[in-house]
């Protein structure tokens, strides 16, 4: 950036004018009274950094001696760090004035400070490799600007940084990088975004917001609340609210932010973006603040908070909060160090702060040391107060076993973590009481030397006084379980917290030996949980017992009975129970089931309204058995499900593979017979091969095409051929979505042009979608099946369905399918699947449907369905071929034959004979005619001659022997 035009920007940005005029943003210069009056000159102090409010006197008018503020010194008070002003002193007298000395102003904006000083930096010069930093007070800060307190522009390498953990300075050697002090921390660069007042916006702070979806109508967008960002309620269906922030960073960095969430798991929740990339997937449930960091490289880059809600249930609070956001790499130092925010504390040199620890506070911004608690009093982490400790009752502790040595044991008191209460004022722990007799087993785990030994892979026990596991025979697995019954201590992989710290009155859920419990004095709106992680390594189920402890100091009343227990299980969905809905001071069973590969549980109390007679408004759970827990030990022998096998002392059962299928013990896995498939994991049984489909050996994991096809009605066999069309049909769009089909080949990549491709492999399917959506490539049936479109008339079509496409289709319980409906259209020739524009090709959740017209979706005709047609004979050769009587399609061939002569039509020799015929009926009736004239001539001759003669007798006559008369 050139030199001169970042000073003129910053030029701008100094003076910008945040709030109105005032008596003392201009100076004056009084003559001395005289008859009570005096002249005086005004001018603005500069720089001029208010508009509006009062106007500046005009100079050298008369006024009255009567005294003002311009009459005094004047100096300002301690600035007030909350509110930024401070208050205006009136000191000495300067002048003749008479009257009364004004009253200090309060609420002036305090004196800009180094702290309100920002820099920029230029572009570096190439030739020199240097580049300017130069300084302006911050715009967003309301300051009195004093230019003596800004520094000049300083000349530094380009390559000149500083660490986190410290800060640019500037002395007299240059520009240095300095440590930040105790109390305070610096990104080395960054922009700290981790002060959320109410008077100010997200605008304010350089966020934008936005909503996608179709219900953002009925959504809040984030804001700014209890000081932090939040995404506000977003029970709205199938919305995205967004949180933008643009930056740019002149290095690379990293971004770090803070931030809860409560969901649906798995379906709602936080999601983090950079540039378009999601960074951070979808999150549903974090109790506790966490922290992630993203790295960034340098350059620009928008990043985008997301709360994403589905289309079905709302689980919770269905919101997210952020309390601090952290960017690095903006600059390449840091001006200044940002103080600690109350409740942490920071030593010199840091880059982050600490929460103070348990019975310490930090009540001020910038705390070096965080204070300790008086004797009487205690606090949480974080926390920027202490609370008084109550006296201490009997409730306040409770009883813990050490472990069995010799089949005895010691009970011992602890005071409930946190120990918060005052056992000065109070009761004190009892004494240890040893010789206790050791408690039975739990199931899973048996006696040996005096103690409880947890039982070895694939060996079982009930629990209780059993010396010895039992083996789990082949064909079974024992499944381990986890057993919850003595509270002792938490066990490995739980973890118990409770926030935020303001309203809650213990660190999450407490230890009561037989049970826990969600905590005591937490205000409404707090959250006391206890999380165990673990691998749930086959399907199995959580069960617990639960008691609403919720009771009134009046006699006969309820507590408020507005707090709830939720449950989450994994990967599933949470389940609340609120206590309004279910009994109160009694104990109560639930289970849930817990799908393989689960990693966690958690129990959340979520606290409701606290009355002014509560007494105790609390959870308690007992009795957790957490079955398929890998971390516990085997309770029982169960066969393995079909599909699955194993073999003797087996934990878990091994699923088949593709072409094979279980045997009825479940103790091997047997190939599938010829025609029959298995292609996934996992089968019980093999499925038989569609129709138009084979399998020609055992053991295969699909069918084959043979794309010629028999189908069979009322005793008549219809052949099909698809030879001709064997080839990828597509795309069919609809919606945005492109459907390819092929009937012959489910090798996709046996095709030119291929795009049903996922993740750079070509998939082994009939039919796929190419989503643009979701960005994807589904795989939509690689089984195929033929049936007749109509039972009633074969001749009108197909039906073929493509099955076991993608599994987990709509909310998970559904494998995609596509089926065409193959119309016998004689003049269609080959066609093209296409759909109806009316309706979607997606029909229904995860089905599909095409139509395809064409002569191949008619049979083929047979020998009796044909008529032979023979063309006629040119230069020696005619044509020959079948003609179809009937709706059928016909692949024989048009051949040529040889022939001789004239090559005449049918019609034209029938022709011929016709006229043949008309012309000799005419030659012979001519004959006829020409024969009797020659008849009665001879007679007529002879009769003349007789009777010249004397005699004549016509039978006589030979008509041979008579020649015509000459003429």
């Amino acid at each position: 950036m050139n030199y001169f035009l970042l000073l003129c920007l910053v030029s701008i940005f100094s003076i910008v004018a945040t709030r109105d005029c005032q008596i003392y943003d201009y100076k004056a210069q009084f003559s001395d009274c005289s008859v009570n009056s005096r002249y005086g000159v005004y001018h603005w102090i500069e720089p001029k950094e208010c508009t509006a409010g009062v106007t500046l006197p005009e100079s050298f008018s008369s006024s009255t001696c009567t005294c003002t503020i311009h009459d005094y010194e004047w100096e300002y008070g301690v600035c007030d760090s909350a509110t930024h002003t401070t208050t205006l002193k009136i000191g000495a007298k300067k002048t003749d004035c008479t009257g009364d000395k004004p009253s200090d102003i309060t609420n002036v904006p305090c004196p800009c400070t180094r702290d309100d000083i920002q820099f920029t930096v230029s572009e570096c010069n190439p030739s020199t490799h240097k580049q300017m930093i130069v300084f302006y007070f911050d715009p967003t800060v309301q300051c009195k600007h004093d230019a003596s307190v800004l520094p000049d522009p300083i000349e530094m390498d380009c390559d000149f940084t500083c660490a986190n953990g410290t800060r640019l300075d500037v002395t007299g050697e240059g520009v240095v990088c300095t440590e930040c002090e105790s109390g305070t921390f610096s990104l080395g660069g960054g922009v700290v975004i981790d002060d959320f007042p109410d008077t100010l916006s997200l605008a304010n702070l350089g966020f934008q917001t936005k909503c996608i979806g179709d219900n953002c109508g009925d959504v809040d967008r984030w804001a700014i609340a209890d000081g932090h960002i939040y995404s506000g309620n977003n029970t709205a269906a199938n919305v995205d609210n967004e949180l933008i922030y643009t930056v740019t960073l002149r290095r690379p960095g990293f971004v770090r932010f803070e931030f809860t969430v409560e969901g649906e798991e798995d379906f709602d929740g936080l999601y983090f973006e950079v540039d378009g990339v999601s960074v951070m997937a979808l999150t549903s449930v974090v109790y506790v603040r966490k922290t992630v960091e993203f790295e960034l490289s340098e350059g620009p880059h928008t990043l985008k908070w997301v709360y994403h809600n589905d289309a079905s249930m709302s689980v919770g609070a269905n919101s997210a909060e952020i309390y601090a956001i952290y960017i690095t790499g903006t600059s390449l130092a840091s001006y200044q160090c940002h103080a600690c925010p109350v409740g942490t504390y920071s030593s010199k040199g840091s880059n982050k702060c600490t929460k103070c620890p348990l019975n310490e506070y930090a009540d001020v911004e910038g705390t070096k040391t965080c204070k300790k608690c008086a004797d009487d009093e205690y606090s949480l982490p974080g926390s920027e107060t202490c609370t008084t400790r109550a006296a201490c009752v009997a409730s306040d502790y409770e009883v813990f076993y050490t472990s069995c040595q010799d089949s005895k044991r010691t009970k011992y008191y602890k005071w409930l973590s946190p120990h918060i209460c005052n056992n000065v004022t109070g009761v004190n722990l009892p004494v240890d009481e040893p010789d206790q007799e050791c408690l039975p087993c739990n199931p899973g785990y048996y006696w040996k030397a005096g103690e409880c030994k947890k039982c070895a892979t694939g060996t079982v026990s009930t629990g209780g006084r059993q010396t010895a596991c039992s083996d789990c025979s082949a064909g079974t697995f024992g499944q381990r379980s986890t057993n919850f019954t003595f509270w002792e201590e938490f066990p490995e992989g739980a973890y118990t917290h409770c926030y935020p710290n303001n309203l809650c009155g213990s660190q999450g859920f407490r230890l009561r030996n037989t049970f826990v419990d969600s905590g005591t004095n937490h205000m409404e709106g707090a959250r006391s949980y206890i999380m165990y992680s673990t691998t749930i390594e086959t399907a199995g189920k959580l069960s617990f017992n639960y008691y609403f402890d919720c009771r009134d100091s009046r006699d006969g009343h309820d507590c408020a009975r507005a707090s709830a227990l939720r449950v989450y299980a994994g990967n599933g969905r949470s389940r609340m129970l609120p206590s309004r809905w279910y009994a109160i001071n009694t104990w109560m069973h639930f289970e849930i089931d817990l799908p393989e590969g689960l990693s966690f549980v958690y129990f959340v109390w979520e606290k409701g309204v606290k009355s002014e007679n509560e007494l105790t408004d609390s959870v308690r759970i007992a009795n957790v058995v957490i079955q398929g827990d890998e971390r516990g030990g085997g309770v029982e022998c169960k066969a393995c499900a079909g599909g699955s096998i194993s073999g003797n002392k087996a934990s878990v059962c091994d699923l088949c593979p593709a072409g094979k299928h279980s045997s009825e013990d479940k103790k091997q896995c047997i190939p599938c017979t010829k025609n029959k498939y298995a292609d996934t994991e996992g089968l019980a049984e093999c499925m038989e091969c569609g129709t138009g489909t084979v399998a020609p050996v055992a053991g295969s994991d699909h069918c084959t095409p043979e794309c010629e096809l028999s189908l069979t009605k009322g005793g008549k066999t219809y052949d099909y051929s698809f030879r001709a069309i064997d080839d990828q049909f597509g795309p069919v769009i609809d919606q945005g979505e492109m459907y390819y089909v092929s009937l012959c080949d489910r090798n996709t990549s046996h095709f030119n042009n291929n795009t049903c491709v996922r993740n750079g492999v070509a998939l082994q399917t009939y039919a796929c979608m190419v989503s643009s959506y979701a960005d994807t490539v589904y795989d939509l049936g690689h089984e195929e099946n033929f049936r007749f479109l109509d039972d009633t008339d074969p001749t009108k079509g197909l039906k073929v369905s493509f099955s076991r496409g993608d599994a987990g289709c709509y909310r998970g319980g559904y494998r995609r399918e596509m089926h065409i409906d193959m119309i016998c259209d004689l003049d269609a020739g080959y066609g093209a699947p296409s759909f109806n524009i009316s309706e979607s090709v997606e029909y229904a959740p995860c089905k599909y449907q095409l139509e395809w017209k064409t002569a191949y979706a008619c049979p083929l005709c047979t020998d009796d369905m044909l008529t032979k047609v023979i063309g006629e004979c040119i230069h020696g050769k005619r044509s020959v071929s079948w003609r179809p009587k009937g709706k059928c399609h016909s692949e024989s061939p048009v051949y040529f034959e040889n022939c001789s002569g004239v090559s005449i039509s049918i019609w034209t020799i029938i022709f011929v004979v016709m006229i043949v015929f008309i012309l000799g009926g005419l030659i012979a009736f001519y004959i006829y005619r020409n024969r009797s004239i020659t008849a009665q001539y001879k007679a007529l001759r002879l009769q003349s001659e007789g009777n010249s003669m004397g005699m004549f007798n016509a039978t006589l006559i030979d008509d041979d022997s008579v020649s015509a008369p000459q003429l």
